[in-house]
């Protein structure tokens, strides 16, 4: 076990460094890059370069840091226990669509996978989006609830349920 800053115990036996430092808060902002432009990772990190299985874990560990930051407009959780979340899901048609707002955690995720690289290659909020649903899909510990989504509203998001992960 592992206590991290705000008093929170982690079981790290199964984690490596970066794992750990995922897990504890004091850290969510930093390992994926939210408040700078460069990945923090080196080229054998990212996730492009992982099994199968630890690219689930990864997304995981991503999501979660990326909720409990606060720094993505509309990505929230939904109850005290941390299992049910919302992501953004607005239409790139919408009026008041903005993609640097409304796309940021699509961007996020291309961004840490290495299939979007700021500055080098052209922004494709579209293909971003899809990106992350599938690899959201592909999750066996992580499931939309469709009954809780809402798109006919002005801020439409999908919601899904965090369930415990198999040892």
């Amino acid at each position: 076990m592992h206590q991290c800053n705000d008093n929170r115990d982690i079981d790290s036996s199964q984690m490596n460094y970066h794992d750990l430092t995922l897990a504890c808060s004091d850290f969510h902002l930093q390992p994926y890059s939210l408040m700078s432009e460069n990945p923090v990772f080196s080229t054998d990190d990212l996730v492009e370069n992982q099994s199968p299985a630890r690219k689930m874990q990864l997304l995981r560990l991503f999501l979660i840091g990326c909720i409990d930051s606060g720094k993505v407009k509309g990505l929230q959780w939904l109850d005290k226990e941390k299992t049910l979340f919302k992501i953004p899901s607005k239409l790139a048609g919408q009026h008041d669509y903005d993609p640097q707002e409304d796309a940021k955690i699509f961007m996020l995720w291309s961004r840490n996978t290495g299939k979007y690289k700021e500055g080098i290659m052209e922004p494709e909020p579209a293909v971003w989006k899809t990106r992350l649903r599938t690899a959201l899909n592909k999750l066996p510990d992580i499931e939309e609830i469709r009954e809780k989504t809402q798109f006919d509203i002005p801020e439409p998001y999908r919601v899904y349920k965090l369930h415990p992960k198999n040892s």
